[in-house]
């Protein structure tokens, strides 16, 4: 089987850098080390998988380990660094691979050259109408046999909007909604920085891939080539997504402070013996096996 090293970047980058933002808000870093340890676990990766290329990715990448640094408190002049990154990043990343501009231009009119350049989009389009409200029925689909290219993958938002129609594509957008809800929860009632930072970070970037991925079908935005998480087909993605679901789980489970509604509890120990003895005697109701609890003993005849 295939496996994609830059899927698994992600969440190194965003477990390097949670931990690199509680070592800095402690003050064993300073802010010039801070930087430069963000710039080695984050920033190198990145440009390693944007030349890869995989400018979706790096992308996904770059704005989780942005949440990290948002919810850990840096400075907002801080902040604005990061976005102007992406931005250069990604006019870069554009720049630098001619089939990035097609996209471009096909995402500013993609029925300028539907047989072309926009005939992703106009196919997902496509599915998206004659789907309707209710959808054609589950398996119906015709966009998925030979018309949209990446049925499986990157555009089966479209095929869920042609067979389960506007209220499959909401109810989609509804459990993220929930899911999210849940990470922002999570994060918020973690017992440690590192995990609620972890989870946040992890949360917000599951989110933003489905939101990007939702908004390149939909022509919202150009095409990125993410996959949908949770939905679309794929190996390396599934794997390091459901890896993150594991992780948020673990700092609820081991949360102090996590709400009762996603905070798993603790299976109750049974007592040995010994113990229920001597809580016995500490509650002054000891008394030996058999013997009977009444006020005395009675004298035999």
């Amino acid at each position: 089987f295939n496996l994609q090293p830059s899927e698994f970047a992600k969440i190194a980058a965003l477990i390097a850098v949670a931990g690199l933002t509680v070592e800095w808000r402690r003050g064993k870093l300073t802010d010039g080390d801070f930087i430069k340890r963000v710039l080695i676990f984050a920033g190198v990766p990145a440009l390693l998988v944007m030349f890869q290329p995989d400018l979706g990715t790096a992308l996904a990448l770059v704005i989780g380990v942005g949440i990290v640094l948002f919810l850990g408190g840096i400075p907002m002049g801080w902040i604005g660094a990061v976005v102007g990154f992406v931005g250069v990043l990604g006019v870069v990343g554009i720049m630098a691979e001619p089939y990035r501009m097609q996209r471009v231009v096909a995402f500013m009119d993609p029925f300028a050259d539907p047989l072309g350049k926009g005939y992703q989009t106009v196919q997902a389009l496509l599915a998206f109408g004659t789907g309707n409200v209710t959808g054609l029925g589950l398996g119906m689909s015709r966009q998925k046999f030979f018309y949209l290219p990446e049925a499986h993958t990157d555009f089966i938002f479209a095929i869920i909007g042609e067979e389960a129609g506007l209220i499959g594509a909401i109810s989609i957008v509804i459990a993220f909604a929930v899911f999210l809800y849940a990470g922002v929860r999570i994060a918020i009632g973690a017992r440690d920085s590192f995990g609620s930072l972890l989870a946040g970070g992890l949360t917000g970037m599951i989110g933003v891939q489905a939101v990007m991925n939702m908004a390149a079908v939909t022509s919202m935005m150009p095409v990125t080539g993410k996959p949908m998480p949770f939905v679309s087909y794929g190996g390396s993605s599934m794997i390091v997504t459901l890896g993150c679901v594991g992780l948020i789980l673990s700092v609820s489970r081991f949360g102090g402070k996590a709400p009762r509604a996603v905070k798993t509890p603790r299976p109750a120990r049974e007592k040995t013996p010994r113990e229920g003895l001597d809580e016995r005697r500490r509650n002054g109701r000891a008394h030996l096996p058999g013997a009977r609890r009444g006020s005395g003993s009675r004298k035999r005849a």
